[in-house]
């Protein structure tokens, strides 16, 4: 039923307005027992150990994670951009798409700029071959010679992948989108006969970058690729792939350069 503007309605709306105000001034006493919780709180923040003791959360990245062995790997010809991480002073592992069928890629040390050191690259074993006739991520890896050693301290230990468990903390580290250098945190959320799956934020730039277990800060795989819809190609943003490190290690052995 609608409501009439008559002259009797307006004098009920006013009077009832006017009552409304009235307990509004009758009820403004209670705001400061009602805010007053609220500013103790801010008076005294919760301290993050309390703070987790209520929520839980996980670590913070470690202050130890050592971020200086990684680079950027960039094709002859500002091609593919992706990341490697070194494994041995002279020696860098990525996946193989990103280097591809380039002998010769640009290494680019840039953490802690402007200290950035570039260097050109010699593949010397991937399986770059293997992986252009099956797609598997168990073929998605190279191994790269450096033209100049880098220091001893920047070289990553490797992690027993077989011993990888679901919910186990993990790091990816890599250069989304060729940018700064970036580091994203998640949980290893299953395991696959080639592959360790995790749901960190993973972005094109990031293959070939390692995958660190957080509680070892040791490489547990090569990140290799993300889930696509076959449909309409879209993205999976939280099903990502890296080859886990004993099958590299155990390729790398077979193909003369050993890196465990």
């Amino acid at each position: 039923m609608r409501t009439l503007f008559t002259a009797s309605n307006l004098d009920r709306q006013r009077r009832a307005a006017r009552s409304r105000w009235r307990m509004a001034l009758h009820s403004a006493w209670l705001v400061p027992l009602l805010l007053f919780p609220l500013g103790y709180v801010t008076i005294k923040p919760v301290s993050p150990e309390r703070l987790k003791e209520f929520f839980g959360g996980g670590p913070s990245v470690p202050s130890n994670l050592k971020l200086g062995g990684i680079a950027r790997i960039e094709t002859q010809g500002g091609g593919t951009v992706g990341t490697g991480f070194l494994v041995a002073e002279n020696l860098l592992l990525t996946a193989a798409h990103v280097t591809g069928a380039d002998p010769a890629p640009v290494i680019i040390f840039s953490y802690g700029k402007p200290d950035e050191v570039r260097m050109n690259g010699k593949v010397v074993a991937s399986g770059f071959p293997a992986f252009q006739k099956s797609k598997e991520n168990g073929d998605d890896w190279a191994l790269v010679e450096l033209a100049t050693a880098r220091p001893a301290d920047h070289v990553y230990g490797l992690d027993d992948s077989s011993l990888a468990k679901e919910t186990q903390r993990i790091w990816a580290v890599g250069f989304p989108l060729g940018e700064d250098l970036n580091v994203s945190g998640g949980v290893v959320s299953g395991l696959r006969k080639d592959s360790i799956v995790t749901d960190a934020a993973i972005d094109p730039g990031y293959s070939g970058g390692p995958l660190f277990s957080a509680d070892s800060n040791l490489v547990l795989g090569i990140i290799a690729s993300v889930a696509v819809d076959p449909g309409d190609n879209s993205r999976a943003h939280s099903l990502h792939f890296a080859v886990p490190i004993n099958d590299v290690a155990g390729k790398c052995e077979k193909a003369g350069h050993p890196i465990k």
